[in-house]
């Protein structure tokens, strides 16, 4: 946003310069009462820009302005093109992160049905639930943080999603030699 102001601020400065003449501002030219010449040519005289005697010089200026302009112009779309086309990616990644921790969330059921099988004792079993509600709880905040398109906040809660699975397998995890393979990125836990 800043780089579009300055290139705005740019553009507006070149027009002035553009707008500017070497030999000043001329007077307008005065109609005398006695001036046989119609109404309209009368206004025309007024309205006539100044001879500057330099035709050829203003046209290479005109010509140089006008590349300027093109340069300035073909920067300012481009990047607010750029701008536009990253807003539109942004959306799209925030919608996948959504669903996939809403997904996420939802497996706080198929995490619960598998403490039977832990033999786990009854302070055991108030932790794994408690570990599992937690990361159902920080899987929903996950897809809200995604909805609301406050990507900014997206990794600290990430990171305690993570954390939170990762004491969970750390506690729960029968097998050590199971997590060790978890920490491989290409094993699935």
């Amino acid at each position: 946003m800043f780089q579009l102001r300055v290139i705005l601020s740019v553009m507006m400065l070149v027009h002035l310069i553009s707008c500017s003449t070497e030999s000043g501002p001329q007077a307008p030219v005065a109609i005398s009462a006695s001036n046989q010449s119609s109404e309209l040519e009368q206004k025309t005289r007024l309205l006539a820009p100044p001879d500057t005697g330099e035709p050829a010089l203003h046209a290479i200026q005109n010509n140089h302005l006008q590349q300027i302009m093109r340069q300035i112009n073909s920067l300012v779309y481009t990047e607010l093109n750029n701008e536009i086309n990253a807003h539109d990616e942004r959306k799209i990644k925030a919608q996948e992160i959504a669903r996939i921790a809403s997904e996420l969330a939802s497996s706080e059921t198929s995490i619960l049905e598998t403490m039977p099988f832990l033999d786990l004792n009854s302070t055991e079993k108030v932790a794994f639930v408690a570990l599992a509600t937690k990361l159902k709880t920080e899987a929903l905040q996950l897809e809200e943080l995604a909805r609301q398109n406050k990507l900014h906040k997206i990794p600290e809660t990430l990171d305690s999603l993570s954390n939170t699975c990762t004491s969970c397998h750390s506690l729960f995890r029968k097998s050590r030699s199971l997590l060790d393979q978890c920490k491989d990125p290409g094993y699935t836990c």
